[in-house]
């Protein structure tokens, strides 16, 4: 298995220490191709960039958690800013940041500064965020409504809210991870979530050290196990696990511009079908074609794919692209 793309993994973590060597290359054995670090405050993101500079597979975001937002300052905002732009080429995303409701680590106007100065940033420097929320439903929406006409692009990383939210963010244009908890034994109702997303919306993520799948929950995580992740995913839409494995890393590559650009194929599988890519083919340019900017599979031709795979087994044909 290759071309696996864990976009959340904390590996500055002191969980690591002395042996991050050993990680990275477990990662890369198992078909870990790009690791993306997102800090959690100031001195986290000066690790991270660290990170960056080391190994080659890791690139990394900044920003500050809303549950290490209590003390912050507007001033902070130029500090990531440099950073940012000190590292451009590695650093690739404004995160982790949002709301966190459940602890009463940080006032919640504190946390909704915080995050709003942050998402800011991000639009001047049009990079995608990492979204972390947790019981701040209502005003996770209500922010990212306000932002996302202004050109927000968000990563809810391992989304836990309702299943219309996820389907209004999809809609937006933003993109859901899911952990290793879609592998727990009751998360069935975060599995049908999962499960309606669609996988052009979907990024695969760790949240190492935390969020350890199943066969290893109750273990340090850490980005090889990104895999059972993938699978788990493979099953929820009926597909192979390359197929999650090279829709996401393809969806990592547009999203962050991070890991290789997809090459061009004419035919292609998905499941047990194969498909021929007559779109890009085309010599016209509608306006209303979405082939160069968005190229994949429109959701109800996805789902007539899927129903009708086993009818076709391998002799279908990919008729239509968005």
């Amino acid at each position: 298995m290759k071309n696996l793309t864990d976009t959340h993994a904390h590996l500055f973590y002191p969980d690591y220490e002395e042996e991050l060597d050993v990680i990275i290359e477990r990662a890369i054995t198992s078909g870990v191709e790009s690791i993306l670090v997102p800090a959690t405050d100031l001195a986290s993101s000066a690790k991270v960039v660290e990170l960056t500079k080391k190994y080659d597979i890791i690139y990394g975001s900044v920003g500050v958690h809303p549950l290490d937002s209590k003390e912050w300052l507007s001033e902070w905002i130029p500090l990531l800013e440099q950073t940012v732009l000190a590292n451009k080429d590695k650093i690739v995303a404004i995160g982790e940041i949002g709301l966190d409701y459940y602890y009463d680590y940080s006032p919640k106007q504190k946390q909704i500064e915080a995050f709003r100065d942050q998402l800011e940033l991000a639009i001047k420097l049009n990079l995608p965020v990492i979204i972390h929320n947790r019981d701040s439903d209502d005003d996770m929406m209500e922010i990212i409504r306000e932002f996302t006409p202004r050109g927000l692009r968000a990563q809810f990383h391992c989304f836990n809210a309702p299943l219309e939210h996820a389907l209004e963010y999809v809609r937006m244009g933003h993109m859901i991870s899911f952990t290793g908890n879609i592998t727990f034994k009751k998360a069935e109702e975060l599995r049908q979530i999962a499960a309606k997303v669609h996988p052009e919306h979907l990024l695969l993520e760790t949240d190492s050290p935390f969020m350890t799948p199943v066969p290893f929950r109750g273990k340090r995580n850490e980005p090889a196990n990104v895999l059972y992740v993938a699978e788990e995913l493979a099953k929820l839409h009926h597909l192979t696990v390359e197929d999650i494995t090279r829709i996401t890393a393809y969806n990592a590559w547009r999203f962050f511009k991070i890991g290789k650009a997809p090459e061009t194929s004419i035919v292609y599988p998905i499941g047990d079908a194969l498909y021929v890519n007559v779109t890009n083919r085309c010599n016209a340019d509608c306006v209303f074609c979405g082939r160069k900017e968005t190229p994949f599979l429109a959701d109800i031709i996805w789902g007539w794919i899927k129903m009708m795979s086993p009818v076709f087994n391998n002799m279908s044909m990919q008729l239509v692209l968005r």
